[in-house]
């Protein structure tokens, strides 16, 4: 919990956030909520009361609104992804998060004089503020309040072996589930990642689809097991783009959508449920003839 009773806002910052600014304002209002919650949690940042993350019923009582309505809004902000989950679940804002860090480091640094040429940042972004230049007359000078730049803050991310896109990477690899044991390679999805924001694909949308595809797992218990597909065949068959839309359908997809979806059953047996029936059961919606097609091409 923190100690102090206000916390840092950036209103430049909340207004010009994009995906935050496709949600509706009764997300932005919950989200507002949260972050009042989270400031008072502990750990610091996260969706937590007394160190357990609120159901839906709490969270409706403790922010005034209907617990139906606060499953809806939260799919919204997740799918916008506003948040982020760690590996228990537990939402929490990175932003916050990488701010506390940054203060435990100055505190620990302070223990050292608070000079800044003791202070090892490796891993956190510079300070805004300028570089120490000496005291008057070789005494330190009085600190200064801080300045409240609106200067938008980007976390340094671990280095990237894929090649740029290291920071998206990462979160992506942060959200994505897992499954319970090494059969995931990391250095084929990296590549991927990097292949494929570099041919256009907005990053914030394959962070949304392993965002919805997360929660897929935890809700229908494939987390942890090898039921969750490995990261690279969740890329290369572009299963992002279906669980980043916001009301996915059943039927929808381009002929090139269902190939990668029909391949994949053939190859693994998978099929999610959001793309409706599987093939051979009554309503499946893939096309008849791509079902023919790669099937038999499959038994040749």
């Amino acid at each position: 919990m923190s100690a102090n009773p206000w916390m840092k806002f950036y209103p430049a910052d909340w207004r010009s956030d994009p995906m935050l600014r496709m949600c509706s304002i009764g997300a932005r209002g919950l989200w507002m909520e949260m972050l009042c919650l989270m400031h008072e949690a502990d750990p610091y940042g996260h969706l937590v009361v007394n160190k357990k993350p609120p159901s839906d019923m709490q969270l409706g009582l403790l922010t005034g609104v209907d617990p139906s309505t606060v499953r809806t809004l939260i799919s919204e902000l997740e799918e916008a992804g506003v948040f982020s989950r760690n590996r228990s679940g537990v939402i929490y804002s990175r932003r916050m998060v990488e701010d506390d860090k940054k203060a435990q480091t100055a505190r620990k640094n302070g223990k050292f004089g608070g000079n800044p040429n003791l202070c090892k940042t490796t891993g956190f972004p510079p300070s805004d503020n300028p570089p120490d230049k000496g005291g008057v007359n070789g005494r330190d000078n009085t600190q200064k309040p801080e300045a409240r730049s609106q200067k938008k803050e980007t976390p340094q991310s671990p280095p990237s072996g894929g090649g740029g896109n290291g920071g998206d990477f990462f979160h992506f690899w942060e959200a994505y589930p897992s499954r319970g044991d090494a059969t995931n390679p990391k250095k084929p999805a990296e590549d991927k990642f990097a292949q494929l924001v570099k041919s256009g694909v907005n990053p914030a949308v394959i962070l949304a689809g392993a965002r919805a595809y997360a929660e897929h797992c935890r809700s229908s218990g494939r987390e942890g097991t090898d039921k969750v597909m490995q990261a690279k065949t969740f890329l290369n068959q572009q299963v992002y783009a279906d669980y980043s839309k916001p009301r996915p359908v059943p039927g929808s997809g381009s002929d090139q959508r269902w190939r990668n979806r029909i391949t994949l059953f053939r190859d693994t047996g998978r099929w999610e449920g959001m793309w409706g029936a599987e093939p051979g059961q009554p309503g499946c919606q893939a096309p008849p003839e791509l079902l023919a097609e790669i099937l038999k091409e499959g038994a040749a």
